[in-house]
């Protein structure tokens, strides 16, 4: 809990200004002196962590129940909104995708693996064509 806590943290601490360093119009670094931080980095680092953590302690309930599995997804999907605030589409994507990996090696049936993905995958390609339609305007 302590690792998931850091990490919310941090994701949210980037985003609040004065704090978080916007650089090429996204809010993604926190100044140490002379060089800046990209919380991303260690965010990912400790929510995958996290879920691997997860994964051990409740290795029965994630391959036997969906709602063993939705649990780290749904903490997966707020940090990925989080990381798409500051914005940074491919933080979010590398996370949710490695996060998936995660919990697909430690059990989780294919059968739950099959929602989040493919409810993902469309979600993330409509967020990809909006931005690229927006951000061309």
């Amino acid at each position: 809990m302590v690792l998931l806590g850091t990490a919310i943290a941090l994701l949210v601490l980037v985003l609040v200004p004065g704090i978080g360093h916007e650089v090429n119009g996204s809010r993604r670094w926190v100044r140490l002196g002379l060089m800046n931080f990209q919380v991303s980095e260690l965010a990912r680092v400790l929510l995958l962590t996290y879920v691997a953590s997860y994964a051990v302690r409740r290795a029965d309930e994630l391959r036997r129940d969906f709602k063993g599995f939705i649990k780290p997804v749904a903490v997966l999907g707020g940090a990925a909104v989080l990381l798409l605030l500051e914005p940074d589409f491919g933080a979010a994507t590398v996370l949710l995708a490695t996060g998936i990996v995660v919990l697909f090696l430690a059990g989780a049936r294919i059968t739950h693996l099959l929602v989040p993905v493919v409810l993902g995958v469309a979600a993330m390609g409509a967020l990809a064509v909006t931005c690229r339609t927006a951000c061309a305007a």
